[in-house]
């Protein structure tokens, strides 16, 4: 029966690692969808503005404030505390449920609304003989400066380049900007409840610690708005999303900040299977720990450091 009991909860763990992959590839041919088709004016304002190159965040600064960043944190804490075990696990899954869910969302927004980018008009390139010839196909009077002759659709574009043309209709909402929230807010939560922010004894320095992953988050928002490559509108959604996924993961796996031990997971799954009240000394393999020969194999303890010391000291 134990035997049973440690293959069914391995068997889980590998279920939410399938799941999360299989949200990762759906997110992915996402990607490739050619965005909803809409029409624009080419004197739109608000999608006029220059394309730039070089962006104020690049991707790869992208990947280290929110993949690189965040996992050191969460991995520094865990080493520091050796308990590299099933808190570890279920830290690194929540922020692995968050990130995913939150970009297949948004993804999957971007391409059903097709919303225009600031720089689309620049990076259309549009053919101005293309436009006259669509403008006098209708055979309305000059006077009239409204209607179907002043919308265009991007086959007035002389752009061949496809990509950029289809990204210029994924403005919203920003996913630079969600992933960051869905990243960095996670990561605030995790110091929150690891550093105890709401235990009553108000240390300003925990505050600031948990506030610093929020900020840089809006500033990855905020440069998506220097660089023209979203609306307001787009970034402030983004940010929605990224803040309720980031939540929803997190109080899926651990409590309330405000409970008296925000520190440690939910163990429900572990109770489910029976294996934290009844074998609270078993192990399962999943991760490197050593033995009491100071050898290295893989397991995932079912206890915390703490009460594994005590139990050895009884």
């Amino acid at each position: 029966m134990l035997l049973i009991s440690f293959q069914r909860i391995q068997l889980s763990f590998l279920l939410d690692w399938f799941f999360v992959f299989l949200v990762t590839i759906g997110t992915g041919i996402l990607s490739f969808v050619s965005p909803f088709e809409r029409q624009f004016r080419i004197d739109d304002e608000t999608i006029s503005h220059p394309y730039v190159d070089d962006e104020m965040f690049s991707g790869l600064e992208l990947a280290l404030s929110g993949v690189v960043f965040p996992v050191l944190v969460i991995s520094f804490y865990h080493l520091f505390n050796r308990d590299l075990k099933y808190a570890f696990h279920q830290a690194i899954m929540g922020i692995c449920v968050s990130v995913t869910l939150c970009l297949f969302v948004t993804t999957l927004i971007k391409v059903s609304v097709g919303r225009f980018r600031p720089d689309f008009i620049s990076r259309c390139q549009v053919n101005i003989t293309k436009v006259e010839e669509i403008y006098k196909s209708y055979n309305i009077s000059n006077q009239i400066s409204f209607g179907p002759r002043n919308l265009y659709n991007t086959t007035i574009c002389t752009n061949t380049n496809k990509f950029r043309l289809d990204e210029g209709r994924r403005s919203f909402p920003s996913g630079h900007t969600a992933f960051a929230f869905s990243s960095l807010t996670y990561t605030s939560l995790f110091l929150a409840g690891k550093l105890h922010l709401f235990d009553g004894n108000f240390i300003l320095w925990k505050l600031i610690m948990v506030i610093i992953p929020n900020l840089l988050a809006l500033f990855i928002g905020f440069t998506r708005l220097i660089d023209y490559r979203h609306h307001w509108q787009d970034v402030v959604v983004g940010g929605i999303l990224g803040i309720l996924f980031s939540s929803l993961s997190y109080f899926y796996y651990f409590p309330s900040l405000t409970s008296p031990e925000p520190h440690i997971p939910l163990q429900g799954r572990l109770r489910k299977y029976n294996v934290y009240q009844d074998h609270p000394g078993k192990t399962l393999p999943i991760f490197r720990d050593k033995n009491k020969n100071n050898e290295d194999y893989i397991s995932l303890s079912l206890l915390s450091n703490e009460e594994e010391e005590s139990k050895q000291s009884k």
